[in-house]
């Protein structure tokens, strides 16, 4: 009740209030300027819907701008996390590729010196890296498949499946050198 009668003495009183200042109408139209007291302004203020910024409420973000923002930044890593992924067994089948090229200019200089290629690893003083498998840091593993007087062709065959989907990595290269992908990740 007695917020009431203080809101409908205000707007009796008040009709503008500018700057901290309140003019008063008087009955015959002239108008006085009263000062308000800082209580008052803030009243005011408050009623006008902002906050007082002297003491009191604080500008902030609100929980649902928060939350509004949080969910727009994990949509957009939902976005981006599925692209990256293919990056990591790419890198990885590059190893394949660089092991195999190195076995392909081992067999090439065996060739040379033999006029064959060779089916044993060991000949051509190819030395295997460490499987992951068996603590070391290789990913694929080195074999020749095939190896006569024309031509050869190795092979190296993933040791872990990089994506889960039950499929390893499989390359392949020949006497001329071509590698290919026989069975993607």
């Amino acid at each position: 009740m007695e917020y009431y009668r203080i809101n409908k003495l205000k707007e009796k009183l008040f009709s503008t209030v500018r700057r901290g200042y309140a003019q008063h109408n008087t009955i015959s139209g002239r108008g006085t300027v009263l000062p308000l007291r800082k209580a008052q302004r803030i009243d005011l203020e408050v009623d006008r819907g902002r906050m007082p910024s002297k003491k009191g409420l604080i500008n902030a973000f609100s929980l649902a701008e928060i939350l509004i923002v949080l969910a727009i930044m994990g949509i957009l890593i939902m976005l981006v996390v599925p692209n990256n992924a293919g990056v990591a067994t790419r890198s990885k089948s590059l190893e394949a590729q660089q092991e195999l090229k190195m076995v392909h200019t081992l067999q090439e200089a065996y060739r040379m010196q033999y006029s064959k290629y060779s089916m044993d690893l060991t000949q051509l003083n190819y030395i295997p890296h460490k499987l992951v498998t068996a603590g070391g840091n290789a990913n694929y593993e080195i074999t020749v498949l095939e190896a006569s007087t024309t031509g050869y062709k190795a092979k190296a065959e993933a040791v872990v499946d990089f994506n889960g989907d039950g499929k390893k990595n499989i390359w392949e290269i020949d006497q001329g050198g071509v590698v290919k992908e026989i069975q993607p990740d």
